[in-house]
């Protein structure tokens, strides 16, 4: 039995995206919904807990220290996580037959849940725990995890291939022995990658769904990464807005530079927006004639990307 009022109906919805080459619809479930104006959502009742995820920036720093970078990600990380019997009543949904449409049944997830306010959290949770489990017969490779994690993407590497390559197969069989399954694998070493691997669109992991990430690109927890090459990349969006605050402020918050490579040019960016402030315009009013001028000046000297060598050592 469950305690009265402790139940929650999440509403879903389908997300179909045409272009997708394998998974063409996936459904969205929403815990932050609220039933009304003054009903508090299930992420507003519920304690996320506090970050247990490594900060993002650090991460990449890390990674660019090793001159073979290896990236693996856990697909379906949050469905490895079950939920307790006696709370799965806040986490109900409704769905309709396939083989009776008229029917609607009353379902209630078990597991962890993306978009759930609290899922980091336990993620987190049940992964700290298993690496500690693990560190008496892995010690090295266990604290190498727990500095390289990001919620559920692997950043690691090696100064040579061979180094690498046991990192990642030790990875695999850490994360193994509790049922999580570390995959596509990338690296600038394609001897380290698996050949012939297949990408699976429905694997999105949550870090990627975070940072961004479009299906099928190659990415460095958000970062455009050319393998062959190397190099990173921070890209400019190339459309055109209008210049007013509003159209500013979008374009500087497309910019996804986590670790300042861009600076200088983002900055010109955020200063103008700032300046449009100062003025007191509106949201969607055109600037004045002199910031119109920096903008489009700005605008049209604004390269496409800006990319840089991603190792910043040279053994391999």
């Amino acid at each position: 039995m469950f305690d009265k009022g402790r139940e929650f109906y999440i509403p879903h919805k389908a997300v179909i995206r045409g272009n997708a080459e394998t998974t063409k619809m996936r459904i969205a479930y929403d815990a932050s919904a609220r039933a009304n104006d003054t009903a508090p959502s299930l992420n507003e009742c519920l304690d996320a807990g506090p970050l247990l995820q490594n900060q993002l920036w650090k991460v990449l720093v890390r990674g660019r220290f090793y001159a073979v970078a290896i990236a693996g990600d856990i697909p379906k990380a949050f469905l490895q996580v079950r939920i307790r019997e006696e709370d799965r009543d806040a986490l109900r949904f409704h769905w309709i037959s396939t083989e009776h449409p008229e029917q609607v049944r009353t379902l209630r997830f078990t597991r962890a849940l993306f978009g759930l306010g609290s899922s980091p959290f336990l993620l987190g949770g049940v992964i700290q725990h298993h690496l500690s489990i693990c560190r008496p017969d892995y010690p090295e490779t266990v604290q190498e995890i727990e500095r390289g994690l990001y919620v559920d993407d692997l950043l690691s590497g090696g100064q040579r291939v061979e180094k690498a390559r046991e990192i990642k197969d030790t990875a695999r069989e850490i994360f193994g022995k509790a049922s999580f399954q570390l995959h596509k694998w990338n690296s600038n070493a394609r001897e380290v990658e698996v050949t012939g691997a297949v990408y699976d669109e429905s694997g999105v992991t949550c870090a990627r769904e975070q940072l961004g990430v479009k299906p099928g690109e190659c990415g460095l927890l958000g970062l455009r990464w050319n393998k062959d090459a190397d190099t990173i990349a921070v890209t400019f969006p190339q459309d055109v807005v209008a210049p007013t605050k509003r159209g500013v402020l979008g374009q500087v918050a497309k910019v996804y530079d986590p670790l300042g490579l861009a600076a200088p040019l983002t900055l010109i960016r955020k200063l103008i927006y700032r300046d449009a402030c100062q003025q007191k315009k509106a949201w969607d009013a055109e600037l004045s004639k002199e910031l119109v001028k920096r903008w489009e000046k700005l605008e049209m000297s604004l390269p496409k990307e800006v990319e840089v060598p991603r190792a910043l050592v040279l053994v391999r």
